[in-house]
């Protein structure tokens, strides 16, 4: 039988000791007999027929007995192989239990043989699994190291992927009651996201500054990869609502820091965003560049709109409200310059058309952002200006 068969029985196994009754004890030595070196005996109190008739806390103890054979030398390993598998990101075989599924049911049997004291077999498998959590999460945050050391803009989507792979080892250390790899990996997952957090600003900080085309393109880079940075930043938030950082009186701490200048300067790219793609408007020659500042305002908007926590900062709200009433302002205002030009008894096509598909852009962002009254209203008014411009 396979150790993935094997870790499924554990599985199983490991929930039937929730509740022992008569049932679940007969499954539960189904389950561990075959792995025995000899069967129970017929009669006595270890026999099945005692077992299952006893009270659910001595039939627990009794258990742990006469079973401990099969939990020690097979579920266990099973088990533990299960978790090494999830902590080196290997792809899981077809029906393969989840690591955190492996985890919950080895802490199960681990306490369940340690009903006196402490196994001293699932403490060693323990610590084994500690030590590759912590090898795993440390590789995490060398591979980190190294993507932010590029000169390049930061890579968000393997800078977040490396997150996730870090928040779903301190799930795993949780489930197992491993303080030491929590608190461990806690720091590394927070230092990840305040340093991406840092570069993400940098970035978008360079293009404030300098408004060239290579910083224009670097900050698209960064702000198009809305799911990413969302990621990223409700770490912060999250560590920020558990109070992972000690605080100290009056002084705000690293993760307070990195997170009011990351918003600080996303709340002054959607200004300037919406500053230059106002002045893009209609202008000749600024078609494909109308069409980049649209779409890095609505990501900016985006950012703000999907960051939901309960520790979300006014200044999301703000930042979200500011930039949907800029936008609207410059659909109307962009309406009614259309409505002027096609009233024009000499007016030009040219421009006319240029500004008709702008303004169909921005009302396909009210769509995709979900302002439908916003892209209907619109919708509404270029109607009527095609409707002006074909009599």
């Amino acid at each position: 039988m396979s150790s993935l068969e094997h870790a499924r029985q554990a599985i199983a196994m490991a929930r039937a000791l929730r509740a022992p009754d008569r049932d679940a004890v007969r499954r539960i030595v189904a389950l561990a007999e075959p792995h025995l070196p000899e069967p129970l005996p017929a009669l006595g109190p270890y026999s099945l027929t005692v077992l299952a008739g006893q009270p659910p806390l001595t039939a627990r103890e009794r258990l742990a007995v006469v079973l401990e054979p099969a939990a020690v030398r097979v579920f266990l390993p099973a088990l533990r192989d299960g978790m090494l598998r999830g902590v080196d990101g290997r792809a899981p075989a077809s029906g393969a239990p989840d690591a955190i599924a492996c985890a919950e049911a080895f802490r199960a049997l681990g306490d369940w043989l340690g009903v006196r004291r402490p196994h001293p077999m699932a403490r060693m498998l323990g610590l084994e699994i500690s030590r590759a959590i912590l090898a795993r999460a440390t590789a995490c945050s060398a591979h980190v190291t190294g993507l932010l050391e590029q000169p390049d803009y930061p890579d968000l989507a393997a800078l977040s992927m490396d997150l996730l792979h870090l928040e779903g080892l301190r799930w795993l250390a949780e489930v197992l009651a491993d303080t030491r790899a929590q608190a461990a990996i806690a720091r590394l997952s927070r230092r990840l996201a305040r340093v991406t957090l840092t570069r993400a600003r940098a970035t978008m900080q360079a293009f404030l500054d300098q408004r060239d085309l290579p910083s224009l393109f670097d900050n698209a880079g960064v702000v198009s990869q809305v799911d990413n940075l969302v990621v990223v930043t409700l770490r912060i938030l999250d560590a920020l609502a558990e109070e992972e950082e000690e605080r100290t009186a009056f002084v705000p701490t690293v993760d307070e820091e990195a997170l009011d200048g990351f918003l600080g300067t996303l709340a002054e790219l959607g200004e300037a965003l919406l500053r230059m793609l106002a002045a893009a408007a209609g202008q000749p020659g600024r078609e494909s560049f109308f069409s980049s500042l649209l779409r890095q305002t609505e990501c900016v908007l985006r950012i703000a709109a999907h960051l939901d926590h309960a520790a979300r900062p006014q200044r999301l709200d703000d930042i979200e409200r500011r930039l949907r009433t800029r936008l609207t302002a410059l659909s109307a205002e962009l309406a009614d310059r259309l409505g002027e030009a096609a009233a024009a008894a000499d007016a030009d096509r040219v421009p006319l058309d240029r500004r008709l598909a702008q303004a169909g852009e921005l009302c396909a962002a009210f769509e995709r952002l979900g302002l439908q009254a916003e892209a209907g209203t619109l919708a509404v008014r270029l109607r009527a200006v095609r409707q002006r411009i074909t009599r």
